[in-house]
């Protein structure tokens, strides 16, 4: 993200939708679960996207497909309470990414850079 400069927007982003604790747990882990978790995972926008829009992230964990609203994944995770997920605050948070974004293009940048 360094070579790319794009760590700050990547880290506000990741801090206005309630993830930054995810991508600092460090614990033991069941790589069969995780890696059904990643291969699984989607991010769905739809036009009118809000963080309580149904249906966004959509994953499989031990099988059980799951469909939840931003909220509703942040609160399972346990990455924002439910208290905090009704303020104003964290509703008005999110950020909008370009419609030109290309995530594959992305990693794809990131995973073989000579950096």
């Amino acid at each position: 993200m360094v070579a790319l400069n794009i760590e700050t927007n990547v880290l506000e982003l990741i801090d206005n939708i309630g993830w930054q604790n995810y991508f600092s747990i460090q614990y033991p882990a069941y790589i069969e679960l995780v890696r059904e978790f990643y291969t699984t995972f989607e991010f769905k926008k739809p036009e009118d996207f809000k963080l309580n829009s149904p249906r966004v992230v959509q994953f499989r964990l031990m099988g059980k497909e799951f469909n939840l609203s931003i909220i509703e994944f942040n609160v399972a995770f346990g990455f924002i309470n439910e208290k905090y997920a009704s303020t104003d605050e964290y509703l008005n948070s999110a950020c909008d990414y370009s419609e030109h974004f290309e995530p594959v293009s992305l990693y794809k940048a990131l995973s073989t850079s000579n950096h």
